[in-house]
């Protein structure tokens, strides 16, 4: 049923201004990635989820929602080298398609420091959360002072010899913190990605599955971590409290939604849905909390799957993304936005 956006979408490879003439010269300036990656898990149709978001009307609602103050820029979808995985270094034969995995996040890491020398502000469409590690590591190639706000169900930082499924999807966050940068060794991330994440500046929201490993790192690191029980204990408004004093006031934020942070009734289209998740409310409520402080440079959004579940769960699942999106990227306000209008309009 998408198969006519994906033939519109997938062969973009330049920059397209998307607009309108009126928008030139303002100052916030929006560049949107695709990057149709796939094989971080094992269920195709999550690399359709960036060609389906733009046909399902994605930039005209973020311009709409700006209020004609957002310059959008389309750079299409990532292009990346297929490689044969059959060639994954001895040290990691438990990772499932390693190869195309660091080719994909290679140029995924090369491309994201280009987009904000022209950008203000950049949305990686995912694709499955395998490419978290391109982006933020590609962000922090640009801006070394980053922290990380990961949205997710999942923790996504086991390492290569503690996954049980193998699947690269569950390992990003492993790859970009500098304390666990030594098990990595033979991926040569040191001349790929040189700047690390500290974990000290890294905060997860929407935890509910994870696995033991990933729980040691976690309390070993002193990461913090707000699973949902947090959540339900402290409510979300003094979540996002505690994740702002723990995030350097200095630093830029980068934001990596995985749509299944959601609630599998409100993101029902997303390859491992998890019962318990955030509330819309509380997922816009994150994002509207971080933009506010004006320091948000990077937005993944991942894990859409408009393969799975019927008609009814794909739109469900992409209205929901919509929505996060339009406060995200968009400016879009609950309450409301102002800051646009001219005020000599009320003055006697």
């Amino acid at each position: 049923m998408f198969k006519s956006a994906i033939r519109l979408f997938s062969s973009h490879s330049s920059t397209k201004n998307v607009s309108s003439p009126s928008t030139k010269g303002l100052r916030n300036k929006l560049g949107i990635l695709g990057v149709p990656f796939a094989k971080g898990q094992p269920k195709p149709g999550v690399d359709q989820a960036a060609d389906v978001l733009r046909q399902h009307g994605l930039i005209s609602m973020l311009q709409e929602y700006s209020m004609g103050n957002l310059l959008i820029s389309d750079y299409g979808n990532l292009d990346f080298q297929h490689v044969d995985d059959a060639q994954t270094p001895a040290q990691y034969r438990n990772m499932k398609n390693y190869g195309s995995f660091m080719s994909c996040n290679t140029a995924l890491i090369h491309k994201i420091p280009q987009i904000l020398k022209e950008q203000d502000q950049f949305l990686c469409l995912g694709g499955d959360h395998a490419i978290g590690f391109g982006s933020v590591a590609g962000h922090l190639r640009h801006t070394p002072n980053l922290s990380l706000v990961w949205v997710d169900a999942h923790a996504d930082i086991n390492l290569h010899s503690t996954s049980g499924s193998g699947n690269i999807h569950g390992m990003p966050v492993s790859l970009l913190l500098q304390e666990l940068r030594d098990f990595w060794k033979h991926a040569h991330l040191d001349e790929l990605a040189p700047n690390c994440l500290r974990a000290d500046q890294l905060v997860f929201i929407g935890l509910r599955d994870v696995d033991p490993y990933e729980a040691y790192i976690l309390k070993k690191l002193g990461i913090r971590a707000y699973a949902m029980d947090s959540v339900d204990k402290y409510g979300i408004a003094k979540i996002m409290e505690m994740t702002l004093d723990a995030l350097d006031k200095n630093n830029k934020i980068h934001i990596s939604f995985d749509i299944d942070a959601l609630d599998s009734r409100i993101a029902p289209s997303t390859g491992t849905a998890v019962n318990g998740g955030l509330t819309l409310r509380e997922g816009i409520y994150i994002v509207e909390t971080l933009s506010e402080t004006k320091r948000v440079e990077g937005v993944d959004m991942v894990e859409v799957n408009p393969s799975l579940g019927s008609q009814t769960d794909v739109e469900i699942t992409l209205s929901a993304v919509l929505d996060i999106l339009k406060s995200a990227c968009g400016g879009h306000r609950r309450s409301g936005n102002h800051d646009h209008v001219d005020g000599s309009l009320l003055k006697k």
